[in-house]
């Protein structure tokens, strides 16, 4: 679990681990540098309960907060956790029980329900938006249009020697770092999906895909491109430097990939502004007043 100044949610993230009717686990929290009174609250925990772990290595980053956390985790599989979310009392069970019983699968991931502003997990998930992993590989590469199918990140556990095998997160990928694993991921083995609801991912203003979602676009291309490349026998772009976009025409994309990149990035970021925009609508929509006028008979 990763943790940037996230005093708001991480103590009903922590709840929510520690109400797992699986309870044979180490959860290790990294607190990535915060400001606020997360490192206060962390250690409360860390004193209670001999499970909690903090590791606090200064402002490092989730990518490199996450690759810590991995190479220090004692366990043989290691099950994601976002400070601002919740996990559903029989996650880990249900996870622990397919990874135990598939010796060919890599990694397990779950159905997902939308909160905001909830700290408890919610008695019955009616009424929430529910989302379960698409099925098929993660990665449609053939052709023009690339399309990544969503692994859900949040509510997946992996086999730790399998992540130690391909590499871990690569910074390469920022925004969509997941992607590019789980991409790599199924290079080598299998992803199982369940379709039960087994975690509680928060939306709010701090989201990833809200802060920035046009880098994220970027990313998730260039992590096709390059899973592409990779099982037409070419070379990885792992390596390659540079900030969002002019990384772009650093040595290792030919003229070709470039265009095919740009494209693709533009209509997907495109798409993105659209939506973003008829959600705004929506939003004002729902606020406008009511029409009080009247009619004169």
């Amino acid at each position: 679990m990763p943790a940037h100044n996230s005093e708001r949610w991480i103590g009903a993230a922590i709840d929510s681990v520690l109400a797992q009717t699986f309870d044979d686990f180490e959860l290790l929290i990294v607190d990535d540098g915060s400001t606020d009174g997360t490192p206060a609250i962390v250690a409360q925990y860390e004193e209670r309960d001999r499970r909690i772990r903090v590791l606090r290595p200064g402002r490092v980053g989730a990518i490199a907060a996450r690759n810590l956390a991995i190479h220090e985790a004692r366990g043989e599989y290691i099950a994601n956790m976002d400070s601002d979310d919740l996990s559903m009392p029989e996650r880990l069970a249900k996870e622990v029980a397919v990874l135990d019983a598939n010796p060919d699968v890599l990694a397990v991931t779950a159905g997902m329900a939308v909160i905001h502003h909830q700290l408890a997990v919610p008695a019955d998930l009616s009424g929430l938006k529910l989302r379960t992993p698409p099925a098929g590989p993660a990665g449609r590469l053939n052709g023009f249009g690339l399309k990544y199918r969503p692994v859900y990140h949040g509510p997946t556990m992996f086999r730790r020697d399998a992540l130690l095998r391909i590499g871990l997160y690569r910074r390469f990928f920022t925004h969509a770092e997941d992607a590019d694993l789980f991409l790599r991921l199924e290079e080598v083995g299998t992803i199982f999906r369940l379709s039960n609801t087994l975690y509680l991912q928060r939306k709010h203003l701090e989201n990833t895909s809200f802060r920035f979602p046009y880098a994220q676009v970027e990313s998730t291309v260039l992590a096709l491109l390059s899973a592409k490349r990779r099982r037409q026998g070419g070379s990885d772009l792992e390596g390659i430097d540079g900030r969002p976009f002019w990384r772009l025409f650093h040595f290792g994309l030919t003229p070709t990939e470039i265009i095919h990149t740009l494209i693709l990035s533009g209509l997907r970021c495109g798409r993105k502004a659209l939506n973003r925009s008829k959600s705004r609508r929506r939003r004002s929509t729902a606020m406008l007043p009511c029409d009080l006028s009247t009619s004169t008979s």
